[in-house]
């Protein structure tokens, strides 16, 4: 994980500097699996998926939950099971998604240290205003499954996470100077949490292979425990320049 003065999160251990990993065994029982099955059903893009594997985000073990001197993170498994389907309509593109995150190492949700199940659903929205501007929007939902049993579980002033969680997100795309210059814009907002992040981009097309970029990460939140109030310490600007063959 990057170091605090590289990258700022949030960490309910931050006066404990002993950490140690534990990553799953290099066997066959540990592959992660992963399935798609996609076709057009009355006019819909359809597709199912199915995914076994781990958590992307560790978990953090203390040695004691009372006095810890030791954190260990460790990645728990994971189940995910989902349904997509995308359409034209409302003059443009309508898109849906749905998966169900089924905790392995958790069914019930009464470990603070290894995620919960959740529940988890996109709608989303495209549109081409003219030929120069694409418009898109997206509402996101997340669900912990049993976060009752979760709570009753924590040490005693230990934050817990809400419930659910959404975030909306606008998309403008902008085409310039016949295409080779494109402005974008990218910001989240949580209506919940009332954290955001804003990601402006400026593209240049130099040549048919070579293209540079101007852009930026911008953090917000009211409180450092947010999805993405813990990155408010991490805004950043970058330059970047690409050469295609």
């Amino acid at each position: 994980m990057p170091t605090p003065d590289r990258f700022s999160f949030f960490d309910p251990f931050p006066s404990i500097p002993s950490r140690a990993e534990r990553r799953p065994d290099s066997t066959y029982g540990n592959t992660e699996l992963a399935a798609r099955l996609y076709g057009r059903l009355a006019g819909i893009d359809v597709a199912v998926y199915a995914y076994e594997g781990y958590w992307r985000m560790p978990g953090m073990m203390p040695n004691d939950m009372l006095a810890p001197t030791e954190v260990t993170l460790f990645y728990s498994r994971l189940a995910v099971f989902g349904v997509s389907g995308q359409a034209n309509g409302l003059g443009g593109v309508v898109s849906a998604e749905g998966g169900y995150y089924m905790s392995r190492d958790d069914p019930r949700g009464d470990d603070p240290t290894v995620p919960s199940s959740q529940l988890r659903l996109l709608a989303g929205y495209q549109r081409q205003i003219g030929e120069s501007l694409t418009l898109g929007f997206q509402y996101y939902y997340q669900r912990m499954m049993d976060h009752d049993r979760y709570v009753s579980s924590l040490p005693g002033g230990f934050p817990a996470e809400g419930s659910y969680r959404d975030t909306l997100t606008l998309r403008l795309d902008r085409f310039f100077k016949h295409q080779t210059l494109k402005l974008s814009t990218f910001f989240f907002y949580s209506p919940v949490d009332r954290d955001y992040l804003f990601q402006p981009q400026l593209s240049y097309k130099l040549s048919d292979e070579l293209s540079t970029t101007l852009g930026a990460n911008i953090f917000g939140g009211t409180e450092q425990t947010s999805f993405l109030g813990q990155f408010d310490k991490n805004d950043n600007v970058y330059v970047s320049l690409r050469f295609d063959f």
